[in-house]
């Protein structure tokens, strides 16, 4: 086939069916991919990877090419019952160069029975490139019609029967040449017929009798018209004879009229067209050289060869030449012949059936022939009827066939090759639905049963769904377009999420239903791969989760962390609280609140409190907040301020004190840092000097000046003075600031009465001076009273308010300079909320230390207060992986958390993937780097690539993962910068982390979880003079 094909810019790849542009839709088939260097040479050792549809298999999806340049491996669609004339995707990858080829899936929509096919219920060959309309088994050779209009035939061809223009018989099924836009066939002995859709009949195969109507006796060996017909809505086979149904509703036809099949009153032959002495007929039948038709009334006729009783006339010659009712037959639906036999269904969907019976064909429990109808014994509820030579079939209303007459080939399907004389069940058709019994009127080598065309969907409610919560799957299977019951859906999910059952029956409208609940610590946002499947189809959904990446502790969560409401769609970046009120910022940068809201703190636009998170509206690119005790500043990404909440103090810097209650840009710019206090805002610019605004009862504006009156708030910043030196970062408690400075000194103002100035003096200062005693200050954080640095030796310092024992240094007296904090040792981080303390220390463990009334310290008890450091409780399968931002008001402490993958047992989720290289060098493999061992390991090549740099490891899961985290274990050769990149095709990669300054040995990125197939490492710049080779490629979900 003629592929598509794209290019990088030192390769070509070119995906290739050898055999052709079709593609079975199950059973291996070869698959070529040829990957060739810019020149066109081969491209010796490239990396290959290659992707399909959902239910496909490759002998082997990735691999390097040979010597000349190409990957041969296997496809195998899987879906054996795939509608066919569909298509399907196939690509081959290589180092960002892809081909893609779109082949059409051959299949059949049958079952066959009997003759080559055994006793058992088959499928038919999958070759066919459209669903199979109709299906007709004659002696020896076999026809069917698609529904793209085509003729295909397969047997015996001595007389010309496969029209293929020879008499060549062939085993095999190909297309008829010369004819289409066909729309139903008709076989006899060694004749085929074709009605086309213009009402012309076009016919083939044997002619010594006429049958071909064309004044000759020569066998056609090619479709020709039979003359003189026009108007035609049905076309029927006898045993040498051709018959029709026009429009009109009036019968003619051709060939032998031996036994006066002809319906003219005689048995006189014509080398023409004849018109039967009938009318008012609405459908016909033939069995071998008798004719049946049902009229208008619901009466039936029949005339023709009747020295067995197939015309139902009762006793009579050997021929009735007339057309004749048949006695006692009222209320007909529809007529069917076999090869001497016949059968009606009526209205109340009863069965009866007239004349040969030596093989119980006539389903009365005998074998005595019938020249009258008589009744198919126990057989009830019967949606259509088909005889196949010596058999008959029944199709039932709920779904199953019965069978019943010879049975020497097995074509009873009941297992056996014993005749039988009553209905018995055709078995293994349970897992599909039966749409179409296929008649053949005489003697005939197989039995068909069409199968209805499945469509299987697939829905999941809710789509956006809680981790932790119940999603409805459900897949509804249809079969041209009715419900199909009794099937079993299996169904998959992601490994983040479980489902209730691996597979469903369906009901009676078609549906099965399974839940899947994914890990309640699964990241906000991550999308949930579902799927169904049946074997002719697979389908895929996704739900999306909303999450939480923080647990808390304090008032509504109790004295040890609890996982915060699931309800965010994203994970939390930032969180923080103000007094009664929390807010939080996720990784698309939106804002969301929930509390108290009396000043319009949670930015809605409403002073209704509420009790449950919801974003505020209309604000987005928000890099960072700063909440104050009922007011919130945030930083958005083109550098403007935004505010809400309370300002009677003017700290939202509007130029009032009216409180706002939506987000409100401000007049400030060059900012890169803002704080939010009880009464005040204050920004650090980029040139390293801060400004202030708001209340300035205790001079915190830090200018010299003091409003004692409170009643005069600056409603516009102006510049702290006085401060000896750039200014790296600021807190502000209540109404008292710091700042650290680039000398690693830190400078303080404002209110004192608790020491929160750190100078040691108690006295209120209106212009910065140096806390006392601090050097060496590598972060600076405040609580709502109580200022604390972090020393470069990784010891704490504490001064302020201390009578909930903030200092932790043992005692309640209030630190008029820094006092040491607890004697802790090793800190990483430290976050006061409000009058209660955090710390995270280097061995991953917590402490804290304050007030506890509420067991906001998370030590599994409450108190007063706690005045040393002690252990954070850390719920059992749960990670505390950071903590969050300090605030000076007594809110909800909050802890970046996520599922503890060494209690959880985590799986590593490389092993078992595949692996593929953009090189090789030598004997190391991608595989190495997946197997789980530590001494063998990928290396890329570096002295036979234009650009050794740009060099890439990448794995195929086989499906959808969830991913959120690599550990790489290099080599000496390791990448000192690099990016983790993801995709679900394998074509189109998204980066989910890099890494800009790689130092080898065994490095970890973490990623906002997401859902893909693929995952690589793509080398950007080497760390050393060789390639990149990496010892083991580890991959997690959390």
């Amino acid at each position: 086939m003629s592929p598509a094909f794209a290019s990088s810019t030192d390769r070509t790849v070119t995906l290739t069916l050898p055999g052709g542009s079709t593609l079975p839709a199950a059973g291996a088939t070869a698959l070529q991919v040829s990957v060739a260097k810019s020149g066109g040479a081969a491209f010796a050792g490239a990396a290959v990877s290659l992707t399909g549809p959902a239910s496909a298999s490759f002998g082997a999806s990735s691999g390097t090419t040979n010597g000349s340049g190409q990957f041969s491996t296997t496809i195998d669609l899987g879906t054996p019952w795939a509608t066919p004339g569909g298509t399907v995707t196939l690509a081959a990858l290589s180092d960002g160069a892809s081909s893609t080829v779109s082949p059409t899936v051959l299949g059949a929509n049958m079952f066959a029975l009997g003759g080559s096919y055994g006793s058992s219920a088959v499928q038919a060959e999958k070759v066919f490139p459209a669903p199979i309309e109709q299906a007709l088994a004659s002696l020896n050779f076999q026809v069917v019609l698609l529904a793209d209009g085509t003729v295909w035939s397969k047997g015996a061809n001595a007389r010309g029967q496969l029209g293929n223009g020879t008499t060549t018989d062939r085993s095999t099924w190909a297309v008829v040449p010369g004819i289409g836009d066909v729309v139903q066939i008709a076989a006899g002995r060694d004749i085929v017929f074709a009605r086309r859709s213009d009402g012309t009949v076009w016919g083939w195969g044997a002619n010594e009798v006429g049958q071909m109507a064309n004044g000759g006796s020569a066998d056609v060996l090619a479709p020709a018209a039979i003359p003189g017909l026009s108007g035609v809505v049905q076309v029927v086979a006898a045993a040498v004879s051709g018959h029709a149904l026009r429009s009109d509703g009036t019968v003619v036809g051709w060939g032998s009229n031996t036994a006066g099949q002809m319906g003219t009153g005689s048995t006189s032959s014509s080398s023409g067209v004849v018109a039967a002495s009938v009318s008012n007929v609405a459908q016909l039948a033939t069995s071998n050289r008798t004719v049946i038709a049902l009229l208008t009334d619901g009466s039936v006729r029949a005339w023709g060869q009747n020295d067995r009783g197939q015309t139902g006339t009762g006793p009579s010659p050997g021929s009735v030449v007339t057309p004749t009712t048949i006695p006692g037959l009222a209320n007909v639906t529809s007529v069917a012949g076999g090869r001497e036999s016949s059968a009606a269904v009526l209205q109340d969907r009863s069965v009866w059936m007239w004349g040969m019976n030596d093989r119980g064909q006539l389903g009365d429990g005998s074998t005595t022939d019938r020249n009258t109808p008589v009744a198919v014994s126990g057989l009830s509820s019967v949606a259509a009827v088909a005889c196949a030579g010596l058999s008959s079939y029944a199709l039932r209303t709920d779904g199953t066939v019965v069978s019943w007459g010879y049975n020497g080939d097995g074509r009873l399907g009941d297992g056996t090759t014993t005749d039988s004389s009553a209905p018995v069940t055709v078995a293994g058709l349970t897992d599909h639905v039966i749409s179409r019994l296929m008649n053949s009127n005489g003697q005939t080598d197989a039995v068909f049963l069409l199968v209805g065309l499945e469509t299987l969907s697939l829905s999941a409610t809710p789509t956006l769904v809680s981790a932790g919560a119940d999603a409805t799957v459900t897949g509804t299977l249809l079969a041209n377009g009715s419900a199909v019951s009794g099937r079993t859906i299996s169904f998959g999910a992601d490994s983040v999420a479980a489902l209730s059952a691996p597979s469903a029956m369906t009901g009676s409208d078609g549906k099965s239903s399974v839940t899947a609940t994914a890990d309640s610590w699964a990241a906000a946002g991550t999308s949930v791969s579902l799927s169904a499947s049946t074997s002719s189809a697979t389908q895929r959904t996704t739900v999306t989760l909303l999450g939480s990446n923080v647990v808390g502790s304090g008032s509504g969560y109790g004295s040890t962390p609890v996982q915060a409401p699931r309800v965010f769609p994203k994970s939390i970046r930032q969180i923080s609280s103000g007094d009664g009120f929390s807010v939080a910022v996720l990784e698309d940068r939106t804002v969301w609140t929930v509390g108290d809201n009396t000043y319009g703190q949670l930015g809605d636009g409403t002073t209704t409190s509420r009790s449950t998170w919801a974003a505020v509206p209309g604000l987005t690119d928000v890099l960072e907040v700063s909440v104050g005790t009922r007011w919130v500043a945030a930083r958005l990404v083109d550098g403007s301020i935004k505010v809400w909440g309370a300002g009677s103090y003017g700290n939202l810097g509007t130029g009032s004190t009216a409180d706002a209650l939506s987000p409100t840009v401000i007049n400030v710019s060059d900012v890169v840092q803002i704080v939010a206090s009880a009464g005040n805002g204050y920004v650090l610019k980029s040139d390293g000097t801060v400004w202030a605004w708001g209340d300035n009862h205790v001079g915190q504006l830090g200018d010299g000046s003091v409003d004692s009156t409170g009643i005069s708030p600056r409603l516009t910043s102006s510049k702290v003075l006085g401060i000896p030196g750039r200014v790296t970062k600021i807190s502000a408690s209540n109404w008292t600031v710091a700042a650290l400075l680039t000398d690693q000194t830190v400078v303080s103002w404002g209110q004192n009465n608790y020491g929160q100035v750190g100078d040691g003096s108690g006295t209120d200062r209106y212009l910065p001076v140096v806390v006392t005693g601090l050097s060496n200050v590598v972060d600076l954080v405040s609580g709502r009273e109580t200022t604390y640095a972090r020393l470069a030796d990784k010891t704490l310092r504490a001064w302020g308010m201390n009578e909930h024992g903030q200092t932790g240094n043992g005692s309640t007296s209030h630190a008029l300079s820094p006092v040491n904090c607890g004697g802790l040792t090793d800190v990483q981080n430290i976050v006061p909320w409000g009058g209660s303390v955090f710390a995270s220390l280097g061995d991953g463990t917590l402490r804290s230390w304050g007030w506890n009334v509420f067991g906001q310290l998370a030590i599994g008890h409450t108190s007063q207060h706690e005045l040393s450091p002690q252990t954070v409780q850390v719920p059992a399968g749960v990670k505390i992986t950071g903590l969050t931002s300090p605030t000076p008001g007594n809110g909800t402490p909050f802890f970046f958390a996520e599922k503890d993958a060494a209690s959880t047992g985590s799986a590593n989720l490389a092993r078992g993937a595949g692996a593929s290289a953009s090189s090789v060098e030598g004997s190391l493999a991608p595989s190495n780097a997946i197997d789980g061992d530590a001494s063998t390991r990928w290396g890329s090549n570096y002295s036979n690539q234009a650009n050794p740099d740009d060099q890439w490891l990448a794995l195929d899961f086989g499906g959808h993962r969830t991913v959120a985290r690599v550990e790489i274990v290099w080599n000496v050769a390791y990448a000192k910068e690099y990016a983790i990149e993801v995709s679900s095709d394998g074509v189109s990669w998204t980066t989910a982390a890099t890494k800009q300054d790689g130092a080898g040995g065994t490095e970890s990125l973490s990623f906002s979880a997401t859902s893909r197939r693929y995952l690589r490492m793509r080398g950007i710049r080497r760390g050393t003079s060789f390639g990149y080779s990496i010892y083991e490629l580890r991959v997690f979900s959390n």
